[in-house]
């Protein structure tokens, strides 16, 4: 007896001769963030200041990226008087990216 074995069974058989590829291993690496943080705090009865700064540093999970941010924050207060206080408050940050895609290069300041 002659069987003949339908065309759509005959390719799946084909397929699985083929050579399995993870293409996550190819296009994902290990990845590490590092973030560091230093602050200060300190003042007299009426008055109070605090500075800090922080940097994160990321390592991306796509081969050539990555984020880099920085923060540097600052405030004073004083109190005048019982009633009434006033206070200055400065913050500033950056990120700066890096990418490669197709040959070139950017880095951005965001």
């Amino acid at each position: 007896m002659n069987v003949k074995i339908p065309d759509y069974i005959a390719k799946y058989d084909s397929l699985q001769n083929t050579p399995f590829y993870d293409w996550q291993d190819y296009l994902f690496k290990n990845s590490i963030t590092q973030d560091y943080n230093i602050g200060i705090r300190g003042g007299t009865k009426t008055t109070k200041y605090s500075m800090s700064a922080a940097y994160t540093d990321q390592s991306g999970l796509v081969e050539n990226s990555g984020f880099d941010r920085f923060t540097i924050r600052s405030r004073v207060d004083q109190n005048i008087g019982k009633r009434a206080k006033t206070g200055v408050n400065i913050n500033k940050d950056g990120k700066l990216t890096f990418e490669d895609f197709s040959g070139w290069c950017a880095f951005r300041w965001l």
